[in-house]
This record gives structure tokens, C-alpha cells and sequence, in this order.
């Protein structure tokens, strides 16, 4: 307390900087890098801007670890003879690789953990700063074994304090769930092998002592020794996933890496099971309806690959959000019109919607049949026609009601329009909203509009003025969003499509279920389910989370196969 009392406020900030005393800073993050609460953690996450350790995020995939189901008993070092040859192969290839083209490698460990924050984390601290800088800065856009690679420089520098202490004394028992790390060991040949002519390998953490009968293990390599080469790996039996030289962390133009050469000797159970790992981690991001289902219909798509995949998608609050993250509303394409702006002869166009809205509303839950609400939706699609057409709307000021517009992307969507267009997978926008609008903003949120995107929706069409003067006659609403339709806006597209049979469809509601139904395609229907909404029964598959990254995975998991067999 004497100490504390003589020291500053700055003084006593630093000295508890990352401890559990620190009530502003995360302290587990500070220690491993990680945090189990992510975003939502109540501290804060502080990422460096110099440090010698870089973090490659779920970057190791064990092909067993879901078959241990993360068994608290589970011991220091407990592998079957495959699963150290597969992590070891694993581990000698990254090692190498960053090795080589970044800068000496003073110490690698990889996780065992299975907590989402932590599974397959590798963490690779350098020497030298500047070589982990370099290293970040190398991986960005780099792709490994068919998934994006995500570096980062990290606050860890002293593995001792990140590890579990019971784990390293022969067991934990919080298992892999553990918040600290559990370091999977190599064998000590590869040990030995990788960090020959050094003065002294980095300690192996998993030798069943306390920390504190260890004493001190750093050290300063500072020029001391060297990695003797890389030798010969010709005859070595891993999977490599190269096809060109560069190694497992080249960029390829493919996204995953080139071909996948399987050695003889390595044992087809584990390549097995790396599918298995793989199906398991797109199926834990999804609420299946049938799980069966559809692992077999993933399975049957995964075996078609890139070359048989299309996506169907709805727009309005499907690729586009109903909020924000802050709370804020999104808005329907036939909304993003600026509503401060009068209408000749009338009130405002917020006004006018706002009425037509009211009407639409209470005319449609006295409805009984589909009939009913179809003529319903047909008044309310050509009353907001005529309410834009009345506002004498020009072509060109499409930009900028886009742009002025409350339209609100889903997050990561940005990541779908990418990753289809890397597979030249198809991706058809089937949607009830207007296609100039659905174009535009595809524009301004890529910069183009990919040439495998194609939208069916609502036209515009302008005088030679470029006003506009009529839309799609009879209009395209919600409930008319099927196979016939489908066929009438896009002439062509069973000849178009004729190679695609499977179609992923993704959607918001359940008229979007059927937009496909009856095409005589192979259909995964996908649904986003807002948790305020009552629940969707007919879909296979439900994201319940607001973004798009369970989206990615799942068409990464179908693609990625089609350029690594």
C-alpha cells in the first residue's frame, strides 16, 4: 500500500496494465490473445501495433477432436499415432513456410483448445518485431487448405502465463474449454528437426511440472545459431496444398490453396475425418430442421462442387438487414426514396407510403386465402409505383437515393458477393424490390456489379428524358416469386442455369422457400431467422445470427473441395 500511495496515477495504471486489477483492459486477452466474449466483453480488447508474436486465428483444424467430444480427462500428449504424424506434418509445413519468407522463428505453438475464440489458434513469435509486422502484412488475403487466413499481431509474448497449469500437470478439468491455452505438442524428433543448431529449443510446456519449478525460460536468440536449411521434403506424407512451389501459405487465384496431393502412407481415416471436422463446424453455425438432411444434401452439393452450385437469394432483408448494428432500421428497396420530397399535386412521398402502408396493413389480415392477399399485395406494389412515378424520378438520380438511402447491407454480406464470385458460382437475386436499386447498391458496395450476379425483380423503365414513366406490368410481389415468373423475367434462364442443379436458396420468409420449387434442381433452403419474428418451419436450415459469415462457410465448405481434389 506504501508503494501504491508514492506512485502516480499514470505509474499505478501501468503497473496493473493487464492484470485482473486492471478494470478497463481485458486481461485474458492480454494474456492469450483471445477472449470469450469477443465483442461484447465489457473490457477492452487491445491489439498492438508492434510485437513479436503474430496470431493466426483457427488456422488448425484436428480431424479428432470432435471424436474426443472434448474429454475433460483427456491428457497431455494423448495422440494416436496418425494424429501426431497429421499435426506434425501440419506444423513442420506452416513452420518452414513463415520461416523461410518472413524472418526467424524464435518460438511456435498451436491450441487445443476447442472454445471458438481459441480452437486451432497458432501463434508464431519471432525473433525480431519487424519480421512479425512483415508476416501480418504477407498473409492478408492469403488462403490456406480452402479458408481465408486471419493474422494479427498479438499481445502474447510469454506463453508460460497464457498456459493452463492443470492441463500442463497432466489433465484439466474444464477439458477443452478451458480459457487457457492447452499447447498441442510436436514430437521431439520435429522438435529437435526444426530447431537444430540453436543453443537451446523453446521450452515444451507439457513436461508435468509447476511453472514455478521451471525457472526462467526466455530467451535471446539475437543471432545465435540457425535453421540449417530446410532439407529435403520430397518423401514427406503430408497433405500438401500447393501446387506451384510457393508452399501452403502462396496466394493462389483459387482462394484454397491449388491441388491436394495425398501421399500414400497418410491414413484415409484422417482424411475422412477432416471432412467430417469440416462438415461438423458448417453444421454448428446452423439450426438444422433435419439434420440428416442436410448433412446429406451438404455432402451431395460438396461432391458437385463450384461447377454444379447456384445461389438464389431474395433481397429485402435477406442480403440487405432490417437493422443495423446499432439499432437502427434498414429499409425495402421501395423505400430508399427520399421522403421529404413532394409529389405533384399531393403531400410528400414519406407521407404517401406511410398512408398506403396503413391501408395495406389492415387490408391484409382480413385476408383468408392467398388469393385475397395477392390482389392485396398487387394494389400496394402499384401504388408505390405510381407514387415514384408521380414524383418525376430520373434515371440519374438513382446514385444518389441509393447512397442518401436508410438501406442497410447485412454484415459480412460483402463476403458472399466475394467468395461466389472467386467460384464463379451464379448468384441469382430473385426479389420482390426494384432491380435498378438492387443494382446500384450493389455498386456502390463493390465498386461493380460481378458478372455472376443476375437480378429478377421489378424494372424501372425510363421516357427518353430519363424519367420514369412505368414498371414491371403485372408487378412482382411477394407472393408471386416462383418458376414461371422466374421464367418470364429471365427468358433464358433454364438454358443459362442448365449446368447449376444444385441450388443453394436463401431467404427471410416463408414465400421465399417456394421461389425455386418445381425447377427440377437440387435445393438447400436457407433461411435468416430474426429472433423477433415468429419462426420459419419450411426451410432445411436456419442462421439465427445476424450476419453472413455462416453463409460463407457454408458455400466455402461446398466450393473449396472443387480445386483441392
Amino acid at each position: 500500500m506504501a508503494n501504491m500511495d508514492r506512485m502516480s496515477g499514470a505509474e499505478y495504471l501501468a503497473s496493473i496494465y493487464g492484470t485482473e486489477k486492471d478494470k478497463v483492459n481485458c486481461s485474458f486477452f492480454f494474456k492469450i490473445g483471445a477472449c470469450r466474449h469477443g465483442d461484447k466483453c465489457s473490457r477492452t480488447h487491445i491489439i498492438p501495433t508492434f510485437s513479436q508474436t503474430v496470431l493466426l486465428k483457427n488456422l488448425y483444424h484436428n480431424p479428432v477432436i470432435d471424436m474426443r467430444q472434448a474429454d475433460a480427462c483427456t491428457k497431455v500428449g494423448m495422440m494416436n499415432k496418425d494424429e501426431q504424424q497429421y499435426f506434425d506434418e501440419f506444423f513442420e509445413e506452416i513452420f518452414t513456410e513463415i520461416n523461410d519468407k518472413y524472418g526467424e522463428i524464435e518460438e511456435m505453438e498451436v491450441c487445443d483448445n476447442i472454445g471458438e475464440h481459441m480452437i486451432g489458434n497458432v501463434y508464431v513469435k519471432f525473433a525480431r518485431e519487424e519480421d512479425a509486422e512483415k508476416c501480418v502484412k504477407a498473409l492478408d488475403n492469403r488462403w490456406f487448405n480452402g479458408q481465408a487466413i486471419y493474422a494479427e499481431l498479438s499481445p502474447v509474448t510469454d506463453f508460460r502465463e497464457a498456459c493452463c497449469r492443470q492441463y500442463e500437470l497432466g489433465g484439466c478439468n474444464k477439458g477443452a474449454f478451458c480459457n487457457f491455452m492447452h499447447l498441442k505438442p510436436i514430437s521431439t524428433d520435429l522438435r529437435r528437426k526444426l530447431y537444430k543448431g540453436r543453443k537451446r529449443s523453446p521450452p515444451r510446456y507439457h513436461g508435468g511440472r509447476d511453472r514455478e519449478m521451471r525457472g526462467d525460460r526466455r530467451r535471446d536468440f539475437g543471432g545465435r545459431g540457425d535453421f540449417g536449411g530446410r532439407g529435403d521434403y520430397g518423401g514427406r506424407t503430408n497433405v500438401r496444398a500447393f501446387h506451384d512451389g510457393r508452399g501452403l501459405l502462396g496466394q493462389s487465384t483459387s482462394g484454397c490453396g491449388g491441388d491436394l496431393l495425398v501421399a500414400p502412407s497418410l491414413s484415409v481415416v484422417v482424411l475422412a475425418l477432416r471432412s467430417f471436422v469440416a462438415m461438423s463446424r458448417v453444421l454448428d453455425v446452423l439450426k438444422c430442421v433435419d439434420r440428416t438432411r442436410s448433412t446429406t444434401i451438404l455432402n451431395d452439393f460438396r461432391q458437385g462442387g463450384a461447377d454444379r452450385l447456384m445461389v438464389v437469394a431474395d433481397f429485402d432483408y435477406t442480403l440487405s438487414a432490417r437493422r443495423g448494428e446499432n439499432g437502427e432500421k434498414g429499409c425495402l428497396t421501395h423505400q430508399c426514396f427520399d421522403a421529404s420530397k413532394i409529389v405533384e399535386g399531393s403531400d410528400t412521398i414519406g407521407d404517401l407510403q406511410d398512408l398506403m402502408n396503413t391501408n395495406y396493413l389492415q387490408s391484409y389480415s382480413a385476408c383468408v386465402s392467398d388469393e385475397e392477399r395477392s390482389k392485396v399485395n398487387i394494389k400496394w406494389w402499384n401504388d408505390s409505383h405510381d407514387i415514384i412515378i408521380r414524383s418525376k424520378m430520373h434515371r440519374d438520380e438513382i446514385p444518389a437515393i441509393v447512397q442518401s438511402s436508410k438501406l442497410i447491407w447485412r454484415k459480412s454480406v460483402r463476403q458472399v458477393f466475394e467468395v461466389l464470385e472467386k467460384y464463379s458460382v451464379p448468384l441469382l437475386i430473385f426479389s420482390a424490390g426494384l432491380s435498378d436499386i438492387i443494382n446500384e447498391a450493389i455498386r456502390q458496395l463493390l465498386g461493380h456489379v460481378p458478372g455472376n450476379v443476375v437480378t429478377a425483380a421489378n424494372v424501372m423503365y425510363f421516357d427518353k428524358k430519363g424519367f420514369v414513366t412505368r414498371f414491371t406490368d403485372p408487378p412482382l410481389h411477394s407472393l408471386a416469386k416462383n418458376v414461371p415468373r422466374l421464367r418470364e423475367l429471365i427468358p433464358d434462364v433454364d438454358d443459362r442455369y442448365n449446368e447449376r442443379t444444385n441450388v443453394l436458396l436463401v431467404g427471410d420468409t416463408e414465400n421465399d422457400s417456394v421461389m425455386v420449387d418445381g425447377w427440377g434442381k437440387h435445393v438447400l433452403k436457407v433461411a435468416f431467422q430474426d429472433e423477433k419474428r415468429p419462426p420459419l418451419k419450411t426451410f432445411d436450415v436456419l442462421i439465427t445470427q445476424s450476419d453472413c459469415d455462416p453463409l460463407v462457410e457454408v458455400i466455402n465448405y461446398i466450393c473449396s473441395t472443387s480445386q483441392s481434389q
